[in-house]
């Protein structure tokens, strides 16, 4: 095993961690609230990097795509809540609907920022965050201290 892939593994494993942290104690209300604001400004994000970016307008099918993994998470969360009652085990339903919710935003996170640097890759704040949030950080930290050349 390489250390990009080390790297890429030990940062799962922390988002893991993480995420069943936050599942713990936070509300199935907040989880919802994230899941539509990122739902919502991913989608606003979107739609204006391919704007910028490709002289493209509002493309129905990117829409149509977005509601389609909307409407899978929702099924997904529908079978975990139906799984834990048959089992008896409502709070391990819960559980695993807020955990699926915090990933699901997080990658909603992950996407504005990306399509944010894209839009405007000369800021250093928006790129930071953004390689933050993706293995990317490790890549540029070597590259500071002379572990790795630039291509």
């Amino acid at each position: 095993m390489n250390n990009s892939n080390m790297i890429e593994e030990i940062k799962q494993a922390l988002w893991l961690i993480l995420t069943g942290i936050i599942s713990m104690f936070a509300s199935i209300v907040g989880f919802m609230i994230f899941l539509a604001l990122g739902f919502i400004f991913n989608f606003y994000v979107g739609m204006r990097a391919d704007k910028k970016l490709y002289n493209k307008c509002f493309n129905i099918d990117k829409a149509f795509k977005a509601v389609k993994h909307l409407g899978f998470y929702f099924a997904t969360i529908v079978f975990l809540a139906i799984g834990a009652v048959l089992i008896k085990e409502e709070s391990y339903g819960e559980f695993g609907a807020k955990w699926l919710t915090c990933v699901v935003v997080y990658f909603y996170i992950t996407n504005v920022f990306r399509n944010a640097s894209l839009m405007d890759p000369q800021n250093e704040t928006i790129k930071f965050i953004y390689e933050l949030l993706t293995t990317e950080i490790f890549g540029r930290l070597k590259s500071m201290i002379g572990m790795k050349k630039d291509n």
